[in-house]
């Protein structure tokens, strides 16, 4: 008797695989021109919330005008004695009017009369600049900001299309829509 040869069933096995490589590279192949179609005429959209940025902007900018004011005013304390002394100069020679002439002032007596209105201008401004409250300053910028960074955003980003070049032959349009 002639045994059969084991060649049979070794065809069936690779005829198996064969087709199921083919089969999965083919669903691949359309899997993936079903998502280029979809990638390059659909696109993708985006949807943002305007608040979150906004919010963030208007506290960045509430947090730096603090600093900058408070800077600002520390700088004015310290550059006040010079532009006062600069500004009182012209007190040396003090002349007194009176109905039938003038009379000038003893050197020294200007030199004190100088001195003293500096230190009183100097103690005036200081008093006025610790009373100042930057705060409703520093509010109105922040709301400024929100109100800005809102209106920008709906102007420039929100509704508008941009296009994505993934490759040289597929271009992804993205949308931004706006909440």
């Amino acid at each position: 008797m002639k045994e059969k040869t084991p060649e049979q069933p070794g065809v069936q096995k690779s005829g198996f695989w064969r087709g199921l490589t083919i089969g999965v590279f083919a669903s691949l192949f359309l899997y993936t021109i079903v998502v280029y179609y979809f990638l390059g005429i659909v696109g993708l959209q985006i949807e943002l919330d305007r608040s979150n940025p906004a919010f963030l902007l208007r506290d960045q900018i509430k947090q730096e005008a603090s600093v900058e004011l408070g800077v600002l005013i520390e700088k004015l304390k310290i550059e006040l004695p010079t532009v006062l002394r600069r500004n009182f100069q012209r007190l040396d020679r003090i002349m007194v009017p009176f109905a039938e002439g003038a009379v000038s002032l003893p050197r020294e007596t200007g030199e004190l009369l100088k001195a003293e209105l500096q230190s009183l201008a100097e103690q005036s401004i200081y008093d006025a600049l610790q009373k100042i409250d930057l705060q409703p300053y520093i509010e109105g910028l922040g709301q400024a900001a929100l109100v800005q960074t809102c209106q920008i955003f709906d102007l420039e980003i929100a509704g508008k299309t941009y296009n994505f070049q993934a490759s040289p032959w597929l271009s992804i349009p993205i949308r931004i829509k706006a909440e």
